[in-house]
């Protein structure tokens, strides 16, 4: 009788592990492309009109306070579509007189794992930002439907930032130090 027990046992366990593998023949897909936002691009000042660039001539300042990205595979894994979710705040500053709408541009590039450019595309968020708030934020959300063209999603990197003219690029790297 015991010999019986442990037959049946070891019949139910082969069988509940055969039902596990049934669920795991699908193929594993490779790994989300990196993405990553760009430090020199993740704020921007605005200084109000004038020369002045001290703490007290600031309109505002824009932050990248959020970023998230999800992938699928396609077509047998020749494409990958990444879903980019940023968010950015906008901060009310000394120099800001009533209301504050500012159009933001941003970007989002491809690049290979020699860091050349496949694809870029640049985008824009509308910030309004009320005379009674200090602060206020918005959350965009793009795709990008990649070609890997043989190549492996592990040699694709999505960098993200904020379009920034030479000053405000300048700007950003003398805050943090780097020249």
């Amino acid at each position: 009788m015991k010999f019986w027990r442990v037959v049946s046992a070891a019949l139910l366990v082969s069988a509940l592990a055969g039902c596990g593998m049934m669920g795991t023949s699908k193929e594993v897909p490779p790994p989300c492309p990196k993405v990553r936002l760009l430090g020199d691009a993740n704020k921007l000042t605005q200084f109000r009109q004038g020369t002045g660039r001290d703490a007290t001539d600031v309109a505002f300042q824009v932050d990248v306070v959020g970023l998230d990205a999800v992938c699928e595979f396609k077509d047998k894994n020749a494409n990958v579509v990444v879903t980019t979710t940023l968010g950015v705040a906008a901060t009310r500053g000394p120099a800001s007189q009533g209301d504050v709408v500012s159009t933001i541009s941003y970007f989002v590039a491809v690049v290979d794992s020699t860091q050349q450019i496949l694809v870029r595309e640049a985008f824009e968020s509308r910030i309004d930002l009320p005379a009674g708030r200090r602060r206020a934020g918005v959350v965009e959300e793009t795709v990008q439907r990649i070609p890997l063209n043989g190549k492996r999603s592990s040699e694709i990197e999505i960098l993200v930032g904020l379009q920034l003219s030479e000053e405000q690029l300048q700007f950003n790297r003398q805050q943090r130090g780097t020249p």
